[in-house]
C-alpha cells in the first residue's frame, strides 16, 4: 500500500530543479545577447594589396596550344 510520500516531491529536488533551470535560462540569455553583439562572427578578411593578374587579353589563338583537336599526344 502506498502512503502519501509516494506522491509528494522533495524539497531538495525541487531546489535543484528549479536552480538548474535558472541556471540554464541565465546561460541561454547570455548566448543571445553575445550573439547579437556578434562574438561569434569570423572577421572578414581583407587583403593588404591586390595585384592584377598578368596577360589577361591574351585569347588561345594566340598561345599557340593546338588544343584537343590536335590529334597527336
Amino acid at each position: 500500500m502506498k502512503s502519501y510520500k509516494h506522491y509528494t516531491k522533495f524539497e531538495k529536488e525541487s531546489k535543484f530543479l528549479a536552480a538548474a533551470s535558472f541556471m540554464a535560462l541565465l546561460l541561454l540569455i547570455a548566448l543571445i545577447i553575445m550573439q547579437l553583439c556578434g562574438m561569434f562572427d569570423e572577421p572578414l578578411w581583407q587583403p593588404d594589396v591586390e595585384f592584377p593578374m598578368v596577360n589577361t587579353n591574351v585569347s588561345w589563338s594566340q598561345t599557340f596550344h593546338p588544343g584537343p583537336w590536335s590529334g597527336g599526344a
